[in-house]
């Protein structure tokens, strides 16, 4: 097999353009191959511009393309799974060209897998809501003396601080001449801030301060500059995050020079520089070792007594690609992932060399909130994160927020644990039409059977069934226990493959399973079985699934017409409690009416329900998502005159960034309704 080999003995720059060239080249010649429909040729091509430029999740999808085209389904469904670990948004699996893959062994799996990368994980809080919309904030930090967030911006290049209600204020009256980036606090009351000179803080491409940095040094209680440092040997730099060591000192990130410096009595000192990293972005330590994020090639560790760089590997169906924020909790690397899609927070466990991923877990994968997650602070085992830079809505220094989307801070809890994390599937089935026999012989000569046979080849880690006999929307729970998201995606094809050794299901009689049993809903979650995180799992695990994230549509912050196109107010809606509940906050123009609404869905009742309170009175109601509606229905109350009447509020989706809420009311049991309200909320 030809292996591609980089000799790196020339300087990194060169090098890099005559690589990128040189994989330019290569990509270029295996379109033409492929557009003349040679595809032996576009093979050869486009593995060679893999070679050249490894990990590019484009070339990579148009190399498992290349092998479907040369009829090598296995190569080809193993490349396009890397593509999905990276990016499951983007890269169609529904092409002409990859046609011939549908029938192949593993390709039902690998549509499964896309589909597992791109669900909802959420297990934070919404710590704060920040309440300008034009501000394009880079990292937080917590002034623990004032009681305030901060928050550095790149296009105000200013410091903010941020009081509990969201309001940001301006530390300095003048903007700095650079965009600032990093920021952490010190416990004697300053704040060290990074700044780098980019155009989305206003610069020219002609400017003398693109691509040069500052690392400032800030008194938060007098607001006053104390110091400024800057690297001045001619380079370009740009300097991002800023860390607090395990030695109480202060260093920087340089993205430009891939190097860490360190305050040294009041300058900035090599601590070092890495050959090997493309765009060195977070840092942190690890008990004796340094760790940093390359955003393209992932996790590198650093031995400050020998001075050895390694490469921390990964683990199978998981990406360290597109690392920005990067943080030590309890031993454990939690990375904010933006180079990726959908966006995550991730949780590595590494092994005792700490060369390689042992274990990981998603934290948060697609959240409701994200707009390009960024960088964050560290507390009491938590990671409080901004959710939603502008860097998508920066133009050249102008904010371009059409939508008036608000910065969001998330609370996520960090929780120790080890390589004994599992992920289960539950599956709820009702038993339809008193067939109570059919259905028990069916799941345990065939589900039951399946499973056994599974565990014995170790695809899966356990099973059972469980009857439930006082549960009202289903009757029986599947469950199966998984010791990772690769045998999760794999059983599919492992089942596929035992089905055919069986010429039909086993039954009990001529009943046939749509006659005996009805699916109602499926879960898959993550459970952890360290004691110290066993009581968080119960709680964050429980909210997980379609049936919890029915309502997410409604998340946001709105700007609230009438029918006439009247702007009416305002409500701000948001997860809490490990996205296990929803709160509603509404106040009308001028404020003159307020109310707030707690929203939950309760897997016993397989129902919503909402509670709400205001100055005005409380409104209780229940009901389900049913035809991309949310529907809830009040029991009956007494109007102001002792009228029985119910409150029905329907909640529908018109469009991405567009809510209608129809308030209706009945006086005659349900028979006929009257809208009371009508809204259409938009972000």
């Amino acid at each position: 097999m030809k292996k591609c080999v980089l000799v790196l003995v020339i300087h990194l720059n060169f090098f890099s353009l005559v690589q990128g060239q040189a994989y330019m080249n290569a990509f270029e010649k295996a379109k033409t191959y492929y557009q003349e429909k040679s595809y032996s040729a576009f093979l050869t091509a486009i593995k060679e511009a893999n070679c050249l430029r490894p990990n590019h999740q484009t070339i990579m999808y148009y190399v498992g393309t290349a092998y479907a085209l040369n009829q090598m389904p296995d190569s080809a469904l193993y490349w396009l799974k890397e593509v999905m670990t990276i990016d499951a948004e983007h890269y169609p699996l529904e092409t002409v060209d990859l046609e011939n893959l549908k029938k192949a062994n593993g390709f039902a799996a690998l549509k499964a897998y896309r589909d597992y990368m791109k669900q909802v994980e959420v297990n934070s809080d919404t710590a704060l809501v920040i309440a300008e919309t034009d501000i394009h904030l880079e990292d937080i930090a917590y002034d623990a003396l004032q009681q305030q967030y901060l928050a550095t911006s790149i296009n105000k290049r200013n410091l903010y601080k941020i009081d509990q209600a969201g309001n940001a204020e301006t530390y300095f009256n003048r903007p700095f001449p650079l965009s600032l980036t990093g920021i952490t606090t010190t416990p004697d009351g300053k704040a060290w801030v990074s700044a780098a000179g980019f155009i989305q803080g206003g610069l020219s491409q002609e400017s003398a301060l693109l691509n040069t940095s500052k690392l400032y040094r800030i008194d938060l209680a007098k607001q006053k500059l104390l110091d400024s440092m800057s690297i001045d040997d001619g380079k370009e730099h740009v300097f991002g995050d800023v860390y607090r060591g395990l030695d109480g000192e202060i260093y920087v990130s340089d993205s430009k020079q891939n190097a860490i410096y360190k305050v040294q009595k009041g300058e900035l000192k090599l601590l070092k520089s890495f050959d090997e990293v493309i765009s060195l972005q977070g840092i942190t330590q690890l008990f004796d070792r340094w760790v940093v994020a390359d955003y393209v090639t992932g996790l590198w560790s650093f031995n400050p007594q020998n001075g050895e760089v390694e490469k921390i590997g990964s683990k199978e169906s998981l990406s360290l690609k597109g690392i920005d924020g990067l943080y030590n909790v309890s031993g454990d690397l939690v990375i904010i992932q933006n180079g990726v899609a959908p966006n995550r927070v991730t949780q590595l466990h590494l092994n005792k060399t700490m060369n390689k991923v042992s274990s990981y877990r998603y934290l948060e994968k697609n959240h409701p909130a994200y707009g390009e997650p960024t960088l964050g602070f560290t507390f009491n085992n938590q990671l409080f994160y901004l959710a939603n830079s502008f860097w998508p809505f920066n133009q050249d220094g102008e904010v371009k927020n059409e939508e008036k989307l608000k910065p969001v801070i998330l609370k996520l809890p960090i929780h120790k644990r080890d390589s004994s994390s599992v992920l289960k599937t539950m599956d709820y089935v009702e038993i339809l039409e008193g067939n109570r026999k059919e259905a028990l012989y069916f799941y345990e000569n065939n589900w039951a059977k399946f499973r056994a046979y599974a565990a014995y080849h170790g695809y899966i880690k356990g099973f059972r069934i469980q009857l439930m006999p006082d549960a009202d929307a289903y009757d029986i729970v599947l469950e199966t226990e998984y010791a990772d998201s690769t045998q999760l995606i794999a059983i599919e094809e492992h089942f596929s493959n035992w089905i055919k050794t069986r010429p039909s299901p086993d039954l009990l009689n001529d009943i046939k399973p749509d006659g005996f049993r009805k699916n109602v809903k499926h879960e898959t979650f993550s459970t952890y079985l360290d004691a110290a995180a066993n009581t968080y799992a119960q709680i964050a695990n429980r909210c997980q699934g379609r049936a919890y994230r029915a309502f997410d549509f409604w998340l946001g912050d709105w700007e609230v017409y009438n029918k006439d196109g009247i702007h009416i107010g305002h409500n701000t809606v948001h997860l809490i409690e490990m996205g296990c509940g929803i709160q509603e906050n509404w106040r009308s123009n001028g404020g003159t009416n307020t109310g707030s609404s707690y929203n939950f869905y309760d897997a016993a009742t397989d129902k919503w329900y909402q509670s709400w309170v205001s100055a005005n009175g409380v409104l209780r109601l229940s009901g389900t998502f049913e035809n991309g509606k949310m529907v809830m229905t009040s029991d009956e109350t007494s109007n102001a005159v002792g009228e029985s009447i119910l409150n029905r509020i329907t909640w529908t989706p018109i469009q991405e960034n567009e809510v209608e809420q129809r308030w209706e009311v009945s006086n005659d049991g349900g028979k006929t309704w009257s809208i009371s309200f009508l809204g259409y909320y938009r972000k």
